[in-house]
């Protein structure tokens, strides 16, 4: 009824709505357990906010903001909201791709946290090779596909998109590249290294950043945005591979030291044993 505004109205309204009723619901919950929440006492719980929360909020700002700067800075080029569209367009199955992956790693979150605080490293570096290997099982498939049938799938939308073939390949690719790296991010939160997180989220944007002002320069329209996020988050995919490949060598060293104590433990005749 109200055009434009009316959408941002009801999309601020939709969420002030949910806040609502899950303030409701809280509380109710809270009293059916006699669990007492007191306000006064809020400022207690800080450390876990700047730890946790102020980190995670700043990344999701973050990312917003670099991705909608970016898409700017394509728009301001000789025909950028021509090209703002094919990327657009190519973006929804960036999107789609990830749906299935985001859904599956948020299951594992809790899990991984459960593990972490068990220290039971073992099956954390299971878990997230079975992580892994779904999400392989489901994104490799449309990446191929979806390569090969490029030219059709932009061809769709209109045929001034079949051009911008190299656009979809490229998202694709990308977000290949950041469903393989979703285990990873979430052993970070569940390991409560968000600043570490919102760190190497600092460097995803300075390389996007860069990456999408050098392309648009050299008249890559919307190719250019799309792969310089996919440099982005190359750089970002080795500095999580990093991160893995040290909390691996750390578990492993952990299991060689707990099995080099295992005939000390029994010989002294006990039947728990510290690792």
């Amino acid at each position: 009824m109200f055009g434009l505004s009316g959408v941002i109205w009801g999309m601020v309204l939709a969420q002030a709505g949910g806040c609502l009723l899950n303030f409701v619901a809280l509380r109710r919950e809270a009293r059916l357990r006699s669990i007492p929440i007191r306000y006064s006492q809020c400022l207690e719980e800080f450390d876990v906010v700047w730890r946790f929360s102020i980190p995670a909020v700043l990344a999701e700002i973050l990312i917003s903001a670099i991705s909608w700067y970016a898409a700017t800075m394509l728009v301001r080029q000789l025909n950028g909201y021509g090209e703002m569209g094919a990327f657009s367009a190519a973006n929804q199955w960036f999107n789609a791709m990830l749906w299935l992956p985001f859904m599956l790693n948020g299951v594992t979150l809790p899990v991984l946290s459960e593990r972490l605080a068990a220290n039971d490293r073992a099956n954390i570096i299971k878990l997230l090779k079975m992580t892994f290997m779904t999400n392989a099982a489901v994104i490799v498939p449309i990446l191929t596909l979806g390569s090969i049938a490029s030219p059709y799938i932009m061809a769709s939308y209109g045929r001034g998109f079949r051009e911008a073939w190299p656009t979809l390949i490229a998202v694709l690719v990308t977000a290949t590249i950041l469903s393989f790296e979703l285990p990873i991010a979430q052993l970070i939160t569940a390991s409560g290294r968000m600043w570490l997180g919102f760190s190497s989220n600092v460097g995803w944007g300075i390389v996007f950043l860069g990456g999408t002002s050098l392309l648009l320069k050299w008249g890559w329209g919307s190719f250019g945005l799309a792969t310089a996020r996919l440099l982005a988050y190359s750089a970002h995919a080795i500095f999580s591979l990093a991160f893995a490949a040290i909390f691996i060598t750390g578990a492993r060293r952990a299991f060689r030291t707990t099995e080099g104590a295992v005939p000390a433990f029994s010989s002294a005749g006990g039947n728990d044993i510290a690792g």
